[in-house]
C-alpha cells in the first residue's frame, strides 16, 4: 500500500512538472496561426518605416491619401448621395492618393495637420468637455433639466487648429528630420509592440526596446540619406 502511495505521488509529481514545462513553453511564445502572420507583417511594416522610413515615405503618403479620401467619400456620401458611396469612396480615395503621391509636401502638410490637431484635440477637450458634462449629468440625476449644457468649443478647436497648423508647417520646412524621427519611432513601436506579443515582454521591457529601436532607426536613416548634412 505504501508503495502504491509513492508511486501515485511520483506520478503526481511527474504530472505537475510536465504541466509546468507546457505553461513556460505557452508563454514563451503565445502567438500562432494566422495572428503569428499578421505579427510577422507587422514586423516587416515596421523594419521598412524604422530604419527605411524617409525612402518609404511617399508610398505611404498614397496608401493615407486613398484611406483618408475614401474615408471623406464615404462621409459626403452619407449626406448627400447615399447611393454612390462605393464611387464617391473611389474617386475621392483614388484623387487624394495621386494628390499626395505627385504633390508630397501637399500630402505631408494635411497629414501631419491632421496628427498634431488631432493629438492636441483629444486631451484639450476632453478638459474642456468633462467638468460640464459631469455637472450636467449631476444636475440630471438629482432632478435638474440641464442634460445638454451649452458648451463652448471655440477655444479648444482653435487651439487644436493651431497646433495642427504648426505641427504641419515645421513638418514641410524640415521634411526629412521629421520624416526620420516620426517614421523611425513609429517603426519601433510596431516592431516592439509585435515582438512583446510574441516573447510577453512587460512594459518596461518593450518601452526600453523601443526607445533603443528609434534611436537606431534614426541613426541608420541618417547615415543612409545624410539629413543633418545636407537639408533640401
Amino acid at each position: 500500500m505504501l508503495f502504491l502511495a509513492d508511486e501515485g505521488k511520483q506520478d503526481y509529481s511527474i504530472g505537475c512538472f510536465a504541466k509546468l514545462e507546457n505553461e513556460q513553453e505557452n508563454n514563451e511564445m503565445t502567438i500562432s496561426g494566422p495572428l503569428l502572420v499578421v505579427t510577422i507583417i507587422t514586423i516587416a511594416i515596421g523594419v521598412l518605416n524604422c530604419f527605411f522610413g524617409y525612402w518609404w515615405f511617399r508610398v505611404g503618403l498614397v496608401i493615407c491619401g486613398l484611406l483618408i479620401g475614401a474615408v471623406i467619400g464615404a462621409l459626403v456620401a452619407l449626406f448627400f448621395a447615399p447611393k454612390l458611396i462605393i464611387v464617391l469612396m473611389l474617386v475621392f480615395g483614388i484623387g487624394l492618393a495621386l494628390l499626395f503621391g505627385f504633390l508630397k509636401k501637399v500630402g505631408l502638410f494635411v497629414l501631419c495637420f491632421f496628427t498634431g490637431s488631432g493629438i492636441v484635440a483629444i486631451p484639450v477637450f476632453s478638459t474642456y468637455l468633462m467638468e460640464p458634462l459631469a455637472r450636467a449629468a449631476t444636475t440630471a440625476l438629482s432632478g435638474g433639466s440641464d442634460l445638454f449644457p451649452s458648451l463652448n468649443l471655440t477655444s479648444p478647436l482653435i487651439i487644436s487648429i493651431l497646433i495642427g497648423l504648426a505641427v504641419a508647417i515645421i513638418a514641410v520646412i524640415f521634411e526629412k528630420p521629421v520624416v526620420i524621427i516620426i517614421s523611425a519611432i513609429h517603426g519601433g513601436v510596431l516592431i516592439a509592440g509585435a515582438v512583446a506579443g510574441i516573447f510577453n515582454f512587460n512594459d518596461m521591457t518593450k518601452t526600453i526596446f523601443t526607445i533603443v529601436l528609434a534611436v537606431v532607426g534614426v541613426l541608420v536613416q541618417s547615415g543612409i540619406f545624410g539629413v543633418f548634412k545636407k537639408r533640401h
